[in-house]
């Protein structure tokens, strides 16, 4: 069995959240660069499916209001034609933080923010918006 152990901050949640498999060139939502979209149409489930070839997904989460984290848990299992099932697991702790906190975390660390947006088409950074986007340079002495 893998295990992986990741860390994330985010600045802002909400939008839509999978729990399918979305049709092939779904991914308006998510912040892909023009390679990751190339990568996203090139795969094809039905040739995965004619290898006999499969995956199952399960994830699980829990949410703690008073630390503002979410531990999430995902499990892959791997099989090809009924044969041994290989097992991931990844396993990721991400902490909430929102715009006020994130900019004093950016000064702290000596940077100054340039730009600060909603999502990845740089759109000025509102109450609405479904992420926050922040550029910055490092502030010199």
């Amino acid at each position: 069995m893998s295990v992986l152990t990741c860390s994330t901050i985010v600045g802002a949640a909400s939008g839509r959240r999978r729990i399918v498999t979305p049709r092939k060139g779904d991914y308006d939502d998510l912040p892909l660069p023009p390679e990751g979209k190339a990568l996203a149409d090139a795969w094809d489930p039905k040739k995965d499916e004619a290898a006999g070839e499969q995956v199952s997904k399960i994830t699980s989460a829990r949410y703690d209001s008073a630390t503002q984290t979410a531990r999430v848990a995902t499990f892959f299992d791997a099989w090809q034609n009924g044969g041994q099932v290989k097992r991931t697991v990844r396993d990721d702790l991400i902490c909430f933080i929102g715009y006020h906190e994130l900019l004093d975390l950016w000064q702290r660390a000596d940077l100054s923010p340039d730009t600060v947006a909603g999502d990845c088409e740089m759109t000025p950074f509102s109450a609405q918006a479904d992420r926050l986007v922040l550029f910055g340079t490092r502030v010199e002495d």
